[in-house]
């Protein structure tokens, strides 16, 4: 079974100061969405396949750790909401951050829709580990929902305005 290091070797951000960066821009998506739609040809065992045109379903975690966040529970929660996705067919993609100097950090989960998305967030590993967000990050976290289409010009990111948790503004994070 895949590991979060494992997934977080799978994909790189474009830079060091990704975190300054739009979620648009701090990941090679062309790339990612490339190789998600190999994988996927390889699971259904057809080469037609493609992500052109569906609306893929994006949600992203970012946060920055209190001082006193106790670093090995929050990779055990992590890692729980991380095989919890495991278990669903849908998940594309995954990656994890590790925290910056600051304790700034950025992870998203990349799912075929929306709907299957929100079964996994609505897991028992996933809502422990929303529950415990406050103790970790106090107000500083924001948990964002896009929507991401690939087309043969780029992809479309749409990101939703109703976040499922409390969440800073990206001026206040800053």
């Amino acid at each position: 079974m895949p590991t979060i290091e494992t997934a977080r070797l799978a994909v790189a951000p474009v830079s060091e100061n990704h975190l300054e960066l739009s979620i648009e821009e701090a990941f090679a998506w062309q790339e990612i969405i490339a190789s998600t739609e190999q994988e996927q040809r390889k699971k259904r065992d057809d080469i037609r396949f493609s992500l052109a045109g569906r609306a893929l379903y994006l949600v992203v975690f970012e946060s920055t750790r209190s001082e006193n966040a106790d670093p090995e529970v929050i990779a055990a929660l992590d890692e729980a909401a991380h095989r919890e996705a495991l278990g669903s067919q849908a998940l594309l993609h995954y990656y994890a951050d590790t925290p910056d100097e600051n304790g700034r950090a950025r992870s998203w989960c990349l799912w075929v829709d929306d709907k299957s998305a929100r079964q996994a967030v609505g897991g028992p590993a996933h809502q422990e580990a929303m529950s415990r967000a406050p103790e970790f990050y106090g107000e500083n976290y924001a948990v964002r929902l896009f929507s991401v289409i690939p087309h043969d010009e780029g992809i479309i990111f749409y990101e939703h305005t109703h976040s499922p948790t409390k969440s800073t503004s990206s001026q206040e994070r800053e």
